[in-house]
């Protein structure tokens, strides 16, 4: 029984002393050294987030932390996309690694690609990895080295054009004096793709155009199609406007993020444009009415705390 009370008396005076030594800073408090992100198993559903987070201690002895929690999240133009904690955590004398999954929630692509597209193809990444370090002997410490960085994409940079182009359709031969692709309305189930085509008809009788075909892709995932039946007529030696209004479905898009994933964070996305001409009671197809291809990348996660 004597033995048991000294050794009680020991342990709270080894308690008292480490009490002291935080207090006046004669020990350091365990802090983040560095965190290192890469993706993982990419899924239909979700996708990995792999964090290896070392925790450094710097004094010269090992000290046993109760509980460590460690919650890590990810959140695009605020939308809170990957979600991962571990808990009970011990740490060792120096520098102790630990490994955190988190889960990237691919359905909420859709919700993300609205913001980026409203807020000019922009988007604000927030990686918040909080380390709770809560120990029995001292106040509970938060350490959170919070990364924010911006992520831009001009999908549309190179698709307007002002330099006259021919296309040919058996003995008709048409010249694009101007083509114009921006964005138009934004919703919950489509983005709009606005054409603007300026063409002249250089023959003595007006063409019409009864119909027009489109299919936009990124990385061969289809995420928009359809065709327009409006009857454009192109007038005898003048320019006709013509506006073609486009839709992307954005249930589509967790489907192309994970192709994106899966191919280094690189895509390609492609527009092709095709349509029928009507010229003295023929018909002409025209394969290349407007064909766009443009390759962009992204860098998440590429970043080291």
């Amino acid at each position: 029984m004597k033995k048991r009370r000294i050794v009680g008396i020991i342990f709270l005076l080894f308690i008292g002393l480490i009490i002291i030594g935080f207090v006046t800073g004669i020990l350091s408090i365990p802090s983040i050294k560095n965190i290192n992100n890469r993706w993982g198993e990419v899924t239909d559903k979700t996708t990995e987030i792999i964090s290896n987070i070392t925790i450094e201690n710097n004094n010269p002895f090992k000290i046993t932390i109760p509980r460590v929690d460690v919650d890590y999240s990810l959140k695009m133009n605020d939308i809170k996309m990957a979600h991962g904690t571990i808990d009970n955590i011990n740490l060792e004398k120096g520098d102790t690694t630990i490994e955190v999954t988190s889960y990237f929630n691919n359905s909420k692509i859709p919700q993300w690609w609205i913001s980026h597209i409203k807020n000019n193809e922009t988007t604000i990444v927030k990686i918040e990895p909080i380390v709770v370090i809560d120990a029995e002997f001292i106040e509970p410490h938060t350490d959170t080295p919070s990364k924010t960085f911006t992520i831009e994409t001009n999908l549309l940079e190179s698709v307007n054009i002002v330099n006259e182009t021919t296309i040919e359709a058996g003995p008709i031969n048409l010249t694009f004096k101007l083509i114009s692709v921006n964005w138009g309305n934004v919703n919950d189930d489509i983005t709009e793709l606005l054409l603007v085509l300026n063409l002249y008809n250089p023959f003595p009788v007006s063409i019409p155009i009864p119909k027009i075909n489109y299919k936009i892709s990124i990385n061969e995932i289809i995420i928009g199609n359809g065709k327009i039946e409006d009857s454009f007529v192109l007038k005898s030696y003048n320019d006709t406007l013509i506006n073609i209004v486009t839709n992307i479905d954005n249930d589509m898009l967790d489907n192309w993020f994970v192709s994106h994933l899966q191919n280094n964070e690189i895509s390609i996305l492609e527009i092709f444009v095709n349509s029928t001409i009507n010229y003295y009671d023929f018909i002409y197809k025209i394969d290349d009415f407007l064909v766009y291809t443009h390759e962009f990348d992204t860098d998440i996660l590429g970043y080291t705390i």
